[in-house]
């Protein structure tokens, strides 16, 4: 929704910071001044070169404009001069950094206001800076403005996307919103803070798909697909810092989707497996951000299946796949590569009501361990032994309906996998487990926007 600050509580005299629709106008140039008794309405703010002599440098003056961090975008303003064009300069700045500028002048206004519009009007900033120049030499000559209409970005909503280890020490969450990504990291205390992953973005054709280590340098990097070009983008972090962009140099057709992330050949570093409407497989193995070798896969699956999670199941120390069909019956398949090499075919069924919440090692035995949880948060765990179920545990504890359990991995920084539940009020419920004993922490996670899983 669009905004105008039209400055209408502001007071007579010098203007050093004022507030209007959540947004704060600063002078940066100590000149500028309310003006109650002239305005489109009134009041106004403007600059005044007091007759300055001919040859002396122009006067210029800023504000800068901002929501307490929030981005916005700003659409257009109103400029005023009595006697001379008005050189202006638009800078919209995130994170620190330019987003765009713009420079130009606006013929002489004759006393009356000219509607300026922002050619970056859909940029999204956290702050404005608008500069004016007075060239006017002799003569008194307010510069001013007025009628500043900014847009308030929408309401964030951030996706949760997957756990990943971006800072080397513990699991994090990762959460994206509009080609945007979110970083919750654990302090010293154990609880979550936010980064935003600043100065780093995709266009809205891009999804945040899941988070591999695609460098072997131990930490976390996160994968986004483009829904429409067969294509993948690789970012790797360190916390909230963008270390490393790569665009691989390779192509799906339009009809491949991406399927699952996986080190599919045992070399450390996370692949890529497409998938097409026709069941067909192909593997990209990557290293160091780049693509190395794509190739199809001698394994081929019926439309009414899909993949639920990847892991080691097999302890082949290589990943493989979970298979689910609208049945909710289950295979898996050991890989090498792009080769299928092993499928068992009836590891189990689960029904609708049961949710693969991820893998991982709660015994540090060796295969990766698949967890479910049902509607009443009920929770199974399968020990998994050469691609079948060898044990299944059910730990001894529930979290209430308030809770969803959102990731598994190693959150207090030991070998072992852990469960984390997210509450709405506020909270994280961090489950190690032992057997089928189940003992937990509770620990603070960040108030802000509301979360999708």
């Amino acid at each position: 929704m669009s905004l105008t600050i039209n400055f209408d509580a502001i007071k007579d005299g010098q203007l050093t910071t004022y507030t209007e629709f959540g947004f704060t106008v600063v002078s940066l140039s100590n000149n500028w001044f309310a003006v109650t008794s002239f305005g489109n309405p009134a009041p106004f703010i403007d600059f005044t070169n007091s007759a300055i002599p001919v040859g002396t440098t122009i006067p210029t003056a800023t504000i800068s404009v901002s929501d307490s961090g929030v981005p916005f975008s700003f659409n257009s303003v109103d400029l005023y001069s009595s006697v001379t064009p008005i050189p202006y300069k638009f800078t919209g700045l995130f994170g620190g950094k330019t987003v765009f500028q713009v420079s130009d002048t606006v013929p002489n206004t004759f006393g009356t206001f000219a509607t300026v519009a922002n050619p970056n009007a859909t940029a999204l900033i956290d702050t404005l800076q608008i500069t004016l120049s007075d060239p006017a030499a002799g003569v008194s000559n307010p510069v001013g403005l007025d009628n500043l209409v900014v847009t308030g970005a929408p309401p964030l909503t951030l996706q949760y996307v997957a756990p990943g280890d971006f800072t080397g020490s513990a699991a994090d969450l990762v959460f994206a919103n509009a080609g945007n990504a979110v970083i919750w990291t654990q302090g010293s205390n154990g609880s979550f803070g936010q980064v935003n992953v600043a100065n780093a973005h995709m266009g809205t054709e891009w999804s945040a798909f899941d988070t591999g280590a695609f460098t072997g340098a131990g930490k976390t990097g996160l994968l986004w697909s483009n829904g429409s070009g067969g294509q993948v983008a690789l970012w790797q972090l360190n916390g909230g810092q963008l270390t490393a962009f790569s665009l691989p140099q390779g192509r799906m057709g339009s009809e491949w989707h991406v399927a699952s992330l996986g080190d599919f050949n045992g070399d450390h570093t996370t692949d890529v497996l497409w998938e097409n409407a026709q069941g067909q497989l192909n593997v990209w193995s990557l290293k160091d951000l780049t693509l190395q070798s794509a190739a199809p896969s001698n394994g081929q699956i019926g439309a009414d299946w899909h993949i639920i999670t990847h892991g080691d199941l097999f302890g082949s120390g290589k990943d493989g796949l979970l298979w689910e069909d609208t049945l909710g019956d289950l295979q898996s398949w050991a890989l090498n590569g792009a080769e299928v090499t092993k499928i068992v075919d009836t590891v189990g069924r689960m029904g609708s009501e049961w949710r693969c919440a991820g893998v991982g090692s709660f015994q540090n035995d060796g295969p990766t361990d698949v967890v479910w949880v049902n509607g009443n948060n009920d929770l199974q765990i399968w020990q998994m032994d050469n691609g079948a179920i060898s044990r299944i545990i059910t730990p001894q504890g529930r979290d209430g309906m308030e809770w969803h359990l959102t990731a598994v991995a190693s959150f207090d920084g030991g070998g072992n996998s852990n469960l984390l539940w997210l509450n709405s009020n506020g909270s994280a419920d961090i489950w190690q487990i032992n057997g089928s004993q189940v003992s937990s922490h509770l620990v603070a996670t960040p108030v802000g926007e509301p979360l999708v899983f």
